[in-house]
């Protein structure tokens, strides 16, 4: 006699899975453990949604796996699993074809993805294997020839994209977690810590230039170093702690320029926070969003919410419990009211061409407002995937 059984999981996932789906395939088939029929769900997101750079992909990393979406169509294109239940980092490269994914907080390896053709769409390429300790941070350089990650014990390496070999394996001088960001130039990567260590270095030779201290001298080591970003013309870098302070540095000379003192505690990071017109540094907190002058460190204006910035700073998205509210970023008039806004855990991501927003929730098109929930199955808490049976 045959039956079905339900087991309810948030982690079984086959090693064994052919990468390549076709997007007219039943996904609740896609991945299944040995001897399941189908799946209810799709998992519960695990951490930053991502846009391919192209704006033609989404990425929704789960407990389950990887899932991608056209971002036009909004359909499911694959699924991307690996053993780990709790894929946590992302990365595409600038050309959108590869994808580079660390897959929860306790691994040191990096897997690359194929993204160059939606019939090898998914297909695993590599696995980078020479970290010894836990990755905490992976990112392109915006001309895609160099991928960089951190680990725990601060090592720092570059990787060339052409061979995938080692470039460079840049030892940190202090331990502890950390994150890296290339300058817009990609002359400079900054790699920090909590500990409020801030590491220039060149990314072309990988000789370190500076090492700076993001810590306000009055916090007495009690306020943690939370984000570091470079100016678009690279040549400032803004570091921010958890108190609000904000510093500048000249990352020519490494000189300290300007100390910037928050207003309130628990801000978020700051990778968008220099204007494109570097008239203006933006700090974004949970419940107040303000603007200070590059030039003077005078505050210009505060807004008392949490804001989301377009990539191209013509817009920026606030919300509420059923709306997301659109903004001139200029003038900070109100141009556009998107209704059935949903929150959830995960916060607003804009696209990269700035013509559509997602959250966990789903996708608004900014200019017709329509809302797509391509991942209502996708929940933030709890298990929730189940998989059905056949004895």
């Amino acid at each position: 006699m045959k039956f079905i059984i339900l087991i309810l999981t948030a982690f079984c996932v086959s090693s064994g899975f052919t990468q390549t789906q076709n997007s007219n395939t039943d996904y609740t088939r896609w991945g299944l453990p040995e001897g399941a029929i189908a799946r209810l769900g799709k998992g519960s997101v695990t951490g930053k949604i991502e846009f391919s750079p192209d704006s033609k992909m989404i990425a929704i990393p789960t407990s389950i796996g990887i899932w991608l979406y056209d971002a036009d169509t909004y359909k499911e294109l694959a699924l991307l699993p690996r053993d780990s239940a709790y894929n946590k980092r992302l990365a595409f490269s600038p050309n959108s074809t590869i994808l580079a994914s660390v897959e929860n907080s306790h691994e040191n390896i990096i897997h690359l993805w194929d993204m160059s053709a939606r019939t090898s769409l998914g297909k695993h390429i590599l696995s980078l294997k020479d970290h010894k300790t836990d990755i905490t941070s992976i990112t392109f350089s915006s001309d895609g020839k160099t991928l960089a990650s951190i680990s725990k014990d601060r090592t720092t390496i570059l990787w060339n994209t052409s061979t995938y070999e080692v470039k460079f394996a840049l030892k940190g001088q202090t331990k502890g977690t950390s994150s890296l960001t290339f300058a817009p130039d990609n002359n400079l990567l900054a790699n920090w810590s909590i500990d409020g260590t801030i590491e220039l270095w060149n990314a072309k030779t990988g000789n370190l230039k500076h090492i700076l201290n993001g810590q306000p001298k009055t916090s007495d080591n009690k306020d943690e170093l939370i984000s570091v970003a470079f100016s678009p013309d690279s040549r400032m870098l803004v570091s921010l702690t958890n108190d609000g302070t904000t510093q500048t540095w000249d990352t020519k000379t490494g000189k300290h320029i300007r100390t910037i003192k928050g207003i309130l505690k628990r801000w978020q990071p700051i990778d968008n926070s220099v204007s494109l017109d570097m008239q203006s540094i933006v700090i974004i907190g949970e419940s107040h969003t303000t603007s200070w002058s590059v030039k003077t460190g005078r505050l210009q204006w505060m807004i008392k919410e949490r804001i989301h910035i377009s990539p191209d700073w013509s817009l920026y998205a606030t919300t509420t419990q059923d709306k997301i509210i659109l903004w001139d970023m200029k003038t900070r008039k109100q141009v556009k009211t998107i209704i059935y806004y949903k929150s959830r855990y995960q916060p607003l991501v804009f696209s990269p061409d700035s013509k559509k927003l997602a959250n966990d929730m789903g996708i608004w098109n900014i200019n017709t407002g329509k809302h797509t929930p391509i991942n209502e199955e996708h929940v933030s808490t709890g298990s929730s995937v189940k998989f059905l049976w056949r004895g």
